[in-house]
């Protein structure tokens, strides 16, 4: 069974910027069982691993490099050309029912 003050205190040291080696070190150094460390150790890491989430991608990205530079004599710099995923299909909705209301508009206010 994972003691839970080790696996808090590798997690501690972790947020800190130290290696996962330095944190185990220290903690036998400490005079913790060599096993209960590393047994922490691999369950921070698969902790660690499983906490990973699958995120949609809303955003493609791609670095060209232009074909001629913007003056004789220096390196062109790289563009970015980031292009979005935009559903047209909401679009109609959104025209047709602008649409309605401002006509209802016109007729009430106008009329």
């Amino acid at each position: 069974m994972v003691r839970e003050d080790i696996l808090g205190g590798l997690k501690n040291a972790l947020e800190r910027g130290e290696s996962m080696q330095e944190a185990k070190e220290t903690f036998i150094s400490a005079g913790y069982p060599k096993a209960d460390v590393e047994e922490a150790s691999v369950s921070l890491e698969n902790i660690q691993v499983n906490k990973r989430v699958e995120v949609p991608t809303l955003y493609s990205a791609t670095l060209q490099t232009p074909s001629a530079p913007a003056k004789p004599g220096e390196k062109p710099l790289p563009q970015i050309k980031v292009k979005t995923k935009f559903n047209y299909l909401l679009l109609i909705p959104i025209v047709i029912i602008s649409a309605v209301i401002a006509y209802l508009l016109y007729n009430i206010f106008l009329a």
